[in-house]
């Protein structure tokens, strides 16, 4: 627990002095106060979008299943700080970089016996997997607008705290992903697929899909509704623990707060395929995403 707690901190801090919200910067500052908050937030939902963000997601799930007539709630947070860096003015050909860390709150985990029979519902914290995204990709013009196109590679490191937040393996595949602009819509879908490579020989092997889907509708003055919910498979799951794939509607608003741009939102998720030993039924999702200074802007 010790040493988890000085990871978290330890990265919490480098987060904090790395990713600041563009009112400590001179220039940013005066940058934003004077963006459109409609168009930004459309810049927000953009995986190829030039504003550097540091994406926070605090999901609440609602978690049951056939192993146990008990019920759980799980709390993660989701820190994604988002940094594409324009490598060509002239072609718009982009780099993107998501890395992602999990920090799981409270984690319901459910005892077994030696029978396998559930002795009642443990609840854990600890950080899970580091996943980085990292594409090239452009945006080409349409007859409806703009879409945006880009391939590259998927990343999972083992630096779970525990054997309940993570695979214990390093994992790579390949990601891609295609998505649409018109005036007032974003629709599109990010895919990835991961094995693992190596870690430790006690762990199952990681062979997964993801498909993040991406739709939102510009409401005017910075409100947008949408969500960006990622689904799941684990192909060497057993038949009713493959899929895990949630579906929601939530609302959003892009604003200034103290001079800084940020974005609000929440998002309920209910689960349309989920594992039946112990999976979601239903989540909330609450988004606040500060925009941070791009160092090659």
């Amino acid at each position: 627990m010790l040493d988890y707690k000085i990871r978290l901190h330890s990265m919490l801090l480098i987060l904090a002095t790395t990713c600041l919200p563009v009112t400590a910067m001179e220039d940013g500052m005066s940058k934003t106060k004077s963006m459109d908050m409609n168009k930004l937030s459309k810049e927000l939902v953009n995986p190829m979008g030039m504003n550097w963000n540091l994406v926070n997601n605090i999901t609440v799930m609602h978690k049951e299943g056939d192993i146990s007539d008990e019920t759980g709630t799980a709390v993660q947070w989701l820190l994604q700080p988002v940094m594409p860096v324009l490598l060509n003015e002239e072609t718009g050909l982009t780099l993107m970089n998501r890395p992602g860390l999990p920090v799981m709150l409270r984690q319901p985990v459910v005892e077994m016996d030696g029978t396998g029979q559930s002795t009642g519902i443990d609840h854990i914290d600890g950080i899970g997997d580091l996943t980085i995204q990292t594409s090239l990709g452009k945006m080409p013009s349409a007859s409806f607008g703009m879409y945006m196109w880009g391939v590259g590679i998927d990343l999972k490191f083992p630096t779970a705290s525990d054997d309940n937040t993570g695979s214990g393996k390093y994992s790579a595949g390949p990601a891609g992903m295609l998505v649409g602009f018109t005036k007032n819509y974003t629709f599109g879908a990010v895919a990835s697929h991961v094995w693992s490579y190596a870690g430790d020989d006690k762990r199952a092997d990681v062979n997964e899909s993801q498909l993040q889907l991406l739709y939102y509708k510009q409401l005017g003055g910075g409100w947008q509704i949408g969500d960006n919910p990622k689904w799941t498979v684990d192909w060497d799951a057993r038949s009713g623990d493959k899929y895990d794939m949630p579906i929601g509607l939530g609302l959003f608003k892009t604003t200034m707060v103290a001079g800084s741009a940020w974005r609000f939102g929440v998002t309920p998720r209910y689960y349309i395929k989920n594992h039946d030993s112990w999976g979601n039924i239903w989540a909330v999702n609450f988004t606040i995403t500060p925009v941070i200074h791009n160092p090659f802007r």
